[in-house]
């Protein structure tokens, strides 16, 4: 839900910024046509999905996770589109919305993997590992003692590599979080910054309007002063001939 919610506060200030694609959070996701769906309600099928989905553009996939045992939806699916500017639509208008009572949780996904690539990479996997398995049984039939160890380290240096390789994954998943804290970041540090600039504007504003008030008030006394003055004046003038007169 924490998400959702800070999806659509950044998505509600680039509005407000009028922030255009490149400066958006959206633009590092640009040669990526997929989002990630959470919160599906389970009894919903590819092709209901498909229908909701399809209001921002031309889907070409829609990969429903089930259970491999039960075949039950887990609630979560990974779209394509067509045209990778429905991604954006879709994040903006479907994150947070409301589907039969469940909150949907939509966002991009930098790198998709098909499922049938990583069923076949582990069923490689598993062949060259029964093949591992068959030769040394063979080998231990035969007491060839030596291709046995060297098998068995084959296997070791296999684990290894596996095991690296999972640990290069998750500092690759690591960074990519980073980067895009980091991102985030930024925006919200551009957004505070033009904030910060439209309040010494209005400011400046204010202050420049009360100093043409001042400005306006002292030529009022100014002209009320002479006023005065041209009264007395002529207040004054009759006695003064009265008293040359005497």
């Amino acid at each position: 839900m924490n998400v959702v919610k800070e999806i659509n506060r950044i998505n509600s200030r680039e509005a407000n910024l009028a922030i255009n694609f490149e400066a958006s959070w959206h633009y590092k996701y640009k040669d990526s046509a997929y989002i990630f769906v959470g919160g599906i309600p389970y009894d919903l099928t590819e092709g209901d999905v498909i229908c909701v989905f399809s209001q921002f553009g031309e889907i070409v996939d829609c990969n429903l996770i089930r259970d491999k045992e039960t075949g039950k939806s887990k609630g979560f699916a990974f779209i394509a589109y067509e045209d990778q500017r429905s991604t954006v639509l879709a994040v903006d208008n479907f994150n947070g919305a409301k589907l039969l009572d469940r909150t949907l949780r939509v966002d991009h996904v930098a790198k998709y993997r098909a499922p049938k690539e990583e069923d076949e990479k582990k069923e490689n996997k598993k062949k060259s590992k029964a093949d591992a398995e068959g030769k040394w049984m063979h080998n231990s039939e035969t007491g060839n003692s030596e291709e046995r160890r060297d098998n068995e380290k084959q296997e070791r240096n296999s684990d290894r590599e596996t095991g690296k390789e999972k640990d290069k994954n998750k500092d690759r998943e690591v960074e990519k979080d980073r980067d895009r804290e980091r991102e985030r970041d930024k925006n919200h540090e551009r957004e505070r910054t033009r904030e910060e600039e439209k309040r010494r504007r209005d400011q400046d504003k204010t202050h420049d309007e009360r100093d043409r008030e001042r400005q306006k008030d002292k030529e009022r006394d100014r002209d009320r002063d002479r006023n005065r003055f041209k009264e007395r004046e002529r207040d004054t003038e009759p006695r003064r001939k009265r008293s040359r007169s005497r």
